[in-house]
């Protein structure tokens, strides 16, 4: 045994001599992915079960999955690696460790119910939670192997730099960074399309039943992971390429090429049997995702080209690999081909055919192919280097690379960072057991991933706890003081679902136009107001830089009590002829909504997008006072399910120039919104202007563009009786989250 050892560590140390910078490029790989895996992303990813939950139900299940949505590659995988690694060293643990709980068990072993469950437990842990880590560890270790996949795809497409470069790139990219350090199939069909890339390279090269066969199986494998056979178009390429270049076309009927293919679906159906047996189940479900992901839609998705350029890959890697494409075409046809074989039919299903880029964690998939092009692009540049500037194009290469690869780098290191750090959750339960006072109320968004003990800790001594819920009931500032709230607590993870409207709504032109999440569009919609508007009155945060977005932040907001007394009216706005002065502002009005006097009110309807609105000439004010908007609102019945729509805005300025008015406001303030049923309701909403304002509009705004809304008897009040703050031991702070953290960039 010491011999066999000493042989492998001898092979690896030469290993490390023979190449040390690709060595170190997978040091770098290795701790960039691994320092983020504990204690990570909390235990709450929607698709992660099929990597660690459905490996133990296969275990005890005859190897039959529970579901069907994905096919059991993945956790057929993981449970092989289970069985021959972390089950042994689970039981070699609880019998060192925890003899007494062995013990204890090996006492029931003729009751095979109690047996079964307790052993699963012991075994995988509390609700599944050390297979949840061991899945993570191997989807690292699978993501660790696919930069030395790429290594060796590139090398053997065009040269050793080529593959040290690309491996360089990929080690560095924060998408598959990202992928990496979640139990998801991505990283597993990035490594398995490799290994049908590199067989497809022997195939073209040399070919042999062997390859073919190999070929298949791989490609096999990889639509096991999710219901795909690109990887067997590398294999096709390959076949017909060498049908080409032996100038035989009655070799594309060689009989290799219907073994490859028989190969690939016997062992798709050897891994997923029950496909077959259980089809009147398995069909239906696998079907979900053709519907989920639009399949058979042809349409130009604008935000899968926004965020490849400028997160997935990142602007500078994006435009070497544009090179790299365009000089491999050139300089080497068939290797660029082969390599193009597997990236545009995946780039073509995900953002034509489909609408799959959505969920932008598939991108991981093809990253590290695009990436081989980048590294082909930097050994030409490191060969004209070279015979220009001779000893000094290897460092002149190495700032290049560290400069191209800038953001990956620190988006990378961010994220790992990040994710080591205990959990938001885990910070905020401190809080909140230790600060939040008895006899409260408080509105809280889903607290995932606290601990039931925690939760009903929260609900004792006095404390009612209310849902705050996005997608019904109330979500303003002027409601919760209504209702009497106390607290209020934002789960950033939650509040993603109503802000991700900009990734369809807005023009491509539009969204071309920037270079990062459009900020100001989501902040001039309904949630995104309210959110501006509570921020005002933080009392604690929980949060991680934006690189970690798979965590969710927490805020903890103070409600104020309303004014009891409202002061001095500054401005009514009655409706009463047609000519009141107003302006249809929002964020590129293509199509602005129709206004109208009505019967004595204003009346809004129509419009593209819900930051259009009607606004007001603006109002002078006197810093420090408070200024409350009152006014009446109905909504036309239509048949929807928003229940409440149609608010008042104020927004405080510096000043009443147009560009100033234009840009986002200093502060802001929303009322509450009414129900859609043809009746009047009296609406306010107020607070203190800011320092350094002057100015003061007030808008008409809907949540949705649809139906018709109608306003009324707008007034604006001013007070220097400013009512007192509750809770004087808790008080408020400035917030500090980044905007980048509350509204990510992206899906899983």
């Amino acid at each position: 045994m010491k011999v066999a050892m000493s042989k492998v560590f001898d092979q690896i140390i030469r290993l490390i001599k023979k190449n040390p910078v690709l060595f170190l490029i997978m040091l770098l790989a290795l701790a960039l992915r691994i320092i983020g895996v504990y204690p990570g992303y909390p235990t709450y990813h929607p698709d992660e079960g099929t990597s660690y939950g459905r490996a133990v139900t296969m275990l005890f299940n005859h190897l039959k999955p529970d579901f069907f949505d994905y096919p059991p590659g993945m956790a057929f995988i993981n449970l092989v690696i289970f069985l021959n690694v972390f089950i042994p060293l689970s039981f070699l643990k609880l019998i060192l460790i925890n003899l007494d709980k062995f013990t204890e068990l090996l006492k029931h072993i003729d009751e095979p119910y109690y047996f079964a469950i307790t052993l699963k437990e012991y075994i995988f842990g509390p609700r599944l939670i050390y297979a949840y880590y061991w899945s993570r560890y191997i989807s690292a270790i699978f993501g660790i192997s696919t930069v030395y996949l790429v290594y060796v795809a590139g090398r053997r497409l065009f040269n050793k730099k080529t593959g040290l470069f690309a491996a360089f790139f990929l080690a560095v990219n924060y998408r598959h960074v990202l992928g990496s350090t979640l139990g998801l199939p991505d990283v597993y069909q990035a490594l398995f399309g490799l290994l049908a890339l590199i067989v497809s390279i022997v195939i073209l090269n040399n070919n042999s039943l062997k390859s073919y066969l190999l070929g298949g199986i791989v490609a096999g494998i990889y639509s096991t992971l999710k219901y795909q056979v690109i990887a067997f178009l590398p294999v096709v390429t390959a076949h017909i390429l060498y049908a080409f270049n032996k100038r035989n076309v009655s070799y594309l009927f060689n009989r290799y090429i219907i073994f490859a293919g028989l190969a690939m679906i016997i062992t798709f159906f050897f891994i997923n049997p029950y496909y077959l047996i259980d089809f009147k189940k398995a069909f239906p479900e696998s079907t979900m995702d053709v519907r989920r992901y639009q399949m058979g839609i042809l349409a130009f998705r604008p935000y899968h080209y926004f965020y490849l350029f400028h997160f997935a890959l990142n602007e500078l890697p994006t435009l070497a690999i544009i090179a790299g494409v365009i000089m491999g075409l050139f300089r080497r046809f068939q290797q660029s081909l082969l390599l193009l074989s597997f990236a545009l039919p995946f780039l073509f299903m995900m953002m034509i055919w489909s609408n799959g880029g959505i969920y932008s964690r598939n991108f991981v998939t093809v990253i590290p192919f695009l990436l081989i092009f980048a590294g082909y692009f930097f050994s030409l540049i490191l060969n004209q280097l070279g015979s220009r500037v001779g000893q000094w194009s290897v460092g002149i290469i190495v700032v290049l690379l560290l400069l191209v690869n800038y953001k990956g780098i620190i988006n990378s290191s961010l994220m790992a960072y990040s994710f080591s750090r205990p959990w938001n959750s885990s910070v905020l339960e401190k809080w909140l057991l230790n600060t939040l006072p008895p006899n409260t109320t408080v509105r809280t968004y889903p607290l995932s991933g606290m601990e039931q003990e925690v939760l009903r800790d929260l609900k004792s001594n006095g404390r009612t706890i209310v849902s705050w819920d996005y997608d019904k009931g109330t979500h303003t500032l002027s409601d919760f003081q209504d209702e009497g709230v106390d607290f209020a607590i934002l789960n950033t993870h939650t509040l993603q679902n109503p802000t991700y409207g900009w990734k369809s709504q807005l023009l491509p032109q539009v969204l071309f136009s920037y270079n990062t999440v459009p900020f100001d569009y989501i902040e001039n919609g309904f949630f995104g107001l309210s959110i501006r508007e509570f921020r005002q009155y933080t009392v604690y945060e929980s949060y991680k830089s934006w690189q970690a977005f798979e965590e969710a932040g927490y805020l903890v907001f103070k409600i104020p009590p309303k004014p009891h007394e409202l002061g001095e009216r500054v401005m009514r706005i009655g409706f009463d002829t047609k000519d009141q002065k107003l302006e249809i502002k929002g964020m590129y009005l293509t199509v602005p909504p129709q206004v109208d006097w009505d019967a004595g009110s204003l009346s809004l309807r129509g419009g593209q997008l819900a930051t259009s609105r009607v606004v007001f000439p603006p109002v002078k004010i006197t810093p420090g006072k408070l200024y409350t908007v009152k006014g009446f609102i109905k909504n036309a019945r239509r048949g929807s399910d928003l229940q409440l729509e149609g608010y008042l805005r104020i927004d405080f300025y510096k000043d009443a120039k147009q560009e100033t008015v234009e840009k986002t406001s200093l502060a802001v303030a929303i009322s509450n919104t009414v129900p859609i049923d043809e009746t009047w309701y009296e609406v306010t909403a107020g607070m203190v202007a800011p320092v350094n304002s002057t100015y003061m509009t007030v808008s008409f705004q809907r949540r949705e563009t649809l139906g018709k809304s109608y306003v009324d008897d707008i007034e604006v009040f001013q007070t220097d009786k400013l009512p007192n703050e509750p809770f004087k031991q808790i008080p408020y702070i400035k917030s500090t989250i980044p905007v980048e953290s509350l509204y990510w960039d992206s899906f899983t």
